[in-house]
């Protein structure tokens, strides 16, 4: 969950890293390399930075440019571990929705870990909770987003409701 880079690595270079899988030891950056990391800085929304250090930025805007150096790698399944953690509300959803667009229009399988249960529920196919590291339930969000598993899981006491977009989750207090 934490990443270090040499300060002085511009988010472009970062990013650039994400495609050495599909070059051989040798060989330099081809354009369909450049379009892949172009696309990739304009899907997390960090286009803008491209020419900035990544030393300078801060924790939200270090935490897309590090994502889009993995988006860069243009593969076919993606495990990423909080990829919205240090991000405000609108560059949550826009990593979120560039990584449903990845799935839904790319056939990129994704996995994620989230401890937003709502954000989860929103965006997910399929959840599985765990507790203590073990699978406790799984399934489509409407059938694993329950009271009493965010009460066993989590220890909190909530309100579930359902709706278009799937469950949502209001936390009442810690139980």
């Amino acid at each position: 969950q934490d990443h270090v880079a040499p300060e002085s690595t511009t988010v472009r270079e970062l990013a650039t890293h994400g495609r050495y899988p599909h070059r051989g030891f040798f060989e330099g950056m081809r354009e369909a390399d450049y379009r892949a990391v172009d696309r990739a800085l304009e899907r997390v929304g960090v286009e803008h930075l491209a020419d900035r250090q990544v030393g300078g930025l801060s924790g939200g805007q270090a935490q897309p440019a590090w994502l889009a150096m993995v988006l860069a790698q243009e593969t076919d399944a993606l495990l990423l571990d909080e990829p919205t953690a240090d991000l405000d509300l609108h560059h949550q959803l826009r990593v979120l929705d560039a990584v449903r667009d990845l799935n839904e229009d790319h056939g990129v399988t994704v996995c994620l870990v989230l401890h937003d249960i709502g954000q989860a529920a929103q965006f997910a196919d399929n959840l599985i909770a765990l507790n203590d590291g073990e699978p406790y339930e799984w399934g489509p969000p409407d059938g694993v987003v329950t009271e009493d598993l965010l009460c066993d899981v989590f220890g909190v006491d909530v309100e579930v409701g359902f709706g278009p977009n799937g469950p949502s989750v209001t936390p009442r207090g810690a139980s």
